[in-house]
């Protein structure tokens, strides 16, 4: 399989659309680092092992701050790219959209994901089933001590 070419940063941020919300000059979203390195799945792996920079936004709500998406300093994305089109990029296969078993490896965490997600909503169903019971239980007993 042919190893998919590194996208230049210069030419993601010059395609953004405007009127959409994009980090500041300088950062990139996910989705940009995603469209700079197509030859990776696991972004957060290839970020902490090729010392990619980054920031965390910020949200100010009523509530207080809470810590919003991350930012990814353009510069370090544009490196590792280079690194990556040159070999030399800190990447294991696992990682890679371009092999065999990073391409096994992304199938297998879809899947357990998925997984994930349904089970979430199993235990969403059954805790609501025990609300509905239990409200049930207590009209039906509140209606027969009366």
């Amino acid at each position: 399989m042919e190893i998919p070419s590194p996208v230049d940063v210069a030419t993601i941020i010059a395609q953004r659309e405007p009127g959409r919300r994009y980090p500041p000059e300088g950062y990139l979203n996910r989705d940009e680092v995603a469209r700079a390195w197509p030859a990776v799945w696991r972004f957060d792996a290839v970020i902490t092992a090729n010392h990619v920079r980054f920031r965390d936004v910020e949200n100010y709500t009523t509530w207080g701050t809470t810590r919003g998406p991350r930012e990814y300093l353009a510069e370090d994305v544009q490196r590792v790219a280079d690194e990556i089109a040159a070999g030399t990029a800190v990447l294991e296969p696992e990682w890679r959209t371009d092999t065999e078993v990073g391409r096994n490896s992304r199938d297998e965490w879809w899947l357990e994901d998925q997984r994930r997600g349904e089970r979430r909503q199993a235990v969403q169903a059954a805790f609501l089933i025990i609300l509905v019971v239990a409200v049930l239980l207590a009209v039906v007993l509140l209606s027969a001590a009366n």
